[in-house]
């Protein structure tokens, strides 16, 4: 599906990952209520939660690219409004069509983001919104919350029930890349890196939500382990100029 000239969005088809779900990578986290958070989603396959994302419209929710390939929409149920991930009588939605850019690249992460447009809108309520696109600085040291359902120590690979969140800081990406080669993982150029060994994503937070200011400025993607000093965790970063462009078309349709 060709979209304005340059960038092209890809319906979901068949992929094998060369990363495990375990390296994708909360830890030093604390019990959060959905309602500061109302913009998180889980999303579940055939019934077992699998990864995170966020709303940036009532009826649009961005996550990775890695949480999208290889899953069919029939089997995708998404989920808002809870802070337990087994509340019940709270909105779930299925999916009509999900995307993810034609420059994806499993094997490095590069472009790991993706799109999935809902049957219908979610109601906006206090437990149920939609977070703003980034249009602040992320400069070293800026702090990224980040939100998730995942694993809260590393070696897990089970979710935990209540949803948490942690601060992390923004570090240089130069720097991350450098330390990530010694164990032959490279860093893409349209990624950041968080995380200082004080909090971390982890296993099954895939997806989720790094916000700033109020602004969702970042998506979970991957590490190596889960809070390791020295390995930062990888989000997709949404200032960068192609994965701006592809958010942009992608909110169009």
């Amino acid at each position: 599906m060709q979209m304005h000239g340059s960038l092209t969005l890809i319906f979901v088809i068949s992929s094998v990952f060369s990363l495990s779900r375990a390296e994708e990578r909360i830890v030093g986290g604390t019990v959060t209520q959905i309602a500061s958070s109302p913009y998180i989603v889980s999303m579940s396959n055939n019934g077992v939660y699998y990864c995170a994302g966020t709303l940036l419209s009532m009826q649009h929710l961005i996550t990775a690219a890695n949480c999208v390939v290889g899953v069919p929409i029939a089997q995708i149920l998404v989920k808002a409004g809870r802070t337990n991930l087994n509340e019940t009588g709270r909105q779930s939605r299925r999916v009509i069509q999900s995307f993810y850019p034609k420059t994806y690249n499993a094997k490095t992460r590069f472009m790991d983001i993706g799109g999935m447009k809902l049957q219908i809108p979610f109601n906006p309520t206090q437990r149920v919104g939609f977070a703003p696109r980034c249009s602040s600085s992320l400069a070293v040291g800026t702090q990224l919350r980040v939100s998730g359902w995942g694993s809260t120590n590393e070696g897990s690979t089970t979710s935990v029930a209540n949803l948490q969140s942690v601060s992390v800081p923004i570090v240089n990406l130069q720097n991350c890349a450098n330390q990530y080669q010694t164990v032959m993982i490279g860093i893409p150029t349209t990624s950041l890196c968080a995380g200082n060994g004080n909090g971390d994503a982890c296993s099954l937070d895939t997806g989720g939500p790094g916000i700033v200011n109020g602004q969702l400025c970042a998506v979970v993607s991957f590490g190596f382990g889960c809070n390791r000093p020295n390995f930062p965790g990888v989000y997709t970063n949404l200032m960068n100029a192609e994965v701006q462009r592809f958010v942009t078309n992608f909110l169009a349709l």
